[in-house]
């Protein structure tokens, strides 16, 4: 693919692309000016390393050999479906006639054509990054920890007038939620000092994303986007470390869940998630 290529080439191109993202993701809704798209920067947060523990093997040479095999075999299978097609990502999510909104004008309708772009353009980027480069971009495009008026997915999915691209934005968000699994653990409440750990900033975005959640599944009238927000909310509670963090912070979410996961109708299609 060829942004996979670029990205390979040019790092950078990585803040560029979700410069973009985040310049568009707010594109004609009300209270939000249009801006130019700017290059964004990882924030400098010391993500921890897994260990990886190198199995014993009586016969290490042997052992060298079978995993340069291994390797070799890999490479030339993925050189084989490097090339992600263009319809892949368009056709995981919802087709245009999933959810409609006929009450909007034309405009509104190009508009958020425009938003819809962004959220896809981000789902293509999550596909072919790792998680950990992701991340480094969590508290700029994801979530802030403040519940100001900043440019985050957060915040897309409470302001967003368009169903379509809530549910988006909702997929977008889960495929984010399970790859940065391996970070969120580290989140832990911290005194408020002058200085933000990196455990500390982790917390801050675990629970603006409990906030935002909670009330999606609060004030949501859309089915689609509801069964979205129900796995999105899966997604969040399993990456959770809740022993690390004060007690409640999933009191309203599962309060707002209930309604939605013990009904006999459309939502028992969360029991297969």
């Amino acid at each position: 693919m060829i942004i996979e290529k670029l990205i390979l080439k040019s790092p950078d191109l990585i803040g560029e692309i979700l410069g973009v993202v985040q310049a568009f993701l707010f594109y004609g809704i009300k209270g939000y000016s249009v801006t130019r798209p700017q290059l964004l920067r990882p924030a400098a947060m010391n993500l921890p390393e897994r260990v990886h523990i190198v199995p014993k093997c009586k016969n290490l040479k042997n052992h060298k050999a079978r995993s340069r095999k291994t390797l070799a075999k890999k490479n030339t299978s993925d050189s084989g479906n490097s090339a992600i097609p263009e319809h892949t990502v368009i056709s995981k999510y919802s087709s245009d006639s999933d959810t409609s909104d006929t009450e909007i004008n034309n405009s509104i309708h190009i508009d958020s054509k425009v938003r819809l772009g962004a959220v896809r353009l981000l789902q293509i980027l999550i596909e072919i990054t790792r998680s950990k480069e992701i991340f480094g971009y969590w508290p700029q495009i994801v979530a802030t920890g403040s519940r100001n008026d900043a440019r985050v997915l957060t915040r897309s999915i409470l302001v967003e007038p368009v169903s379509k691209v809530r549910q988006n934005v909702l997929c977008a968000l889960t495929e984010l939620l399970i790859g940065a699994k391996p970070f969120l653990i580290h989140a832990e409440d911290t005194n408020h000092t002058s200085f933000i750990t990196f455990f500390g900033t982790v917390c801050l975005m675990v629970k603006e994303l409990h906030f935002t959640l909670s009330l999606i599944l609060l004030a949501e009238k859309n089915v689609a986007v509801l069964t979205h927000a129900l796995k999105c909310t899966a997604a969040l509670v399993q990456g959770t470390p809740y022993e690390r963090l004060k007690p409640g912070l999933a009191t309203k979410l599962v309060r707002n869940c209930k309604p939605h996961i013990f009904h006999k109708g459309t939502f028992c299609l969360y029991y297969s998630i």
